[in-house]
């Protein structure tokens, strides 16, 4: 219940500033980075919000899981997977950034 709880949180927390960038942007009050337009600049404005919310949701498996979880052991271990294949697995995958 724990995890799921903070899920929830960490999600609706993320999706509200990210909707602010967007109301921002369109009303043309988001400061645009060296190099991009205004669209580019949201975009990664968002891929960073949710790649904080994929760590903190991955944050919180680490302190929720119980400690004889399977995937929690491998990865702590680091015979197999990272913090982020268990934060994917169990919470959130999250935005895929593609170059």
């Amino acid at each position: 219940q724990g995890l799921l709880r903070a899920k929830y949180e960490l999600l609706s927390a993320g999706y509200g500033k990210v909707t602010q960038y967007i109301k921002q942007m369109e009303e043309g009050r988001l400061a645009c980075q060296p190099g991009l337009s205004a669209e580019e600049s949201l975009e990664a404005v968002i891929l960073k919000e949710l790649s904080v919310i994929r760590d903190h949701a991955g944050k919180a498996c680490l302190k929720e899981l119980h400690p004889s979880n399977s995937p929690l052991i491998m990865a702590l271990s680091g015979s197999k997977g990272s913090f982020i294949n268990i934060s994917q697995m169990i919470a959130c995958v999250g935005q895929q950034a593609i170059s």
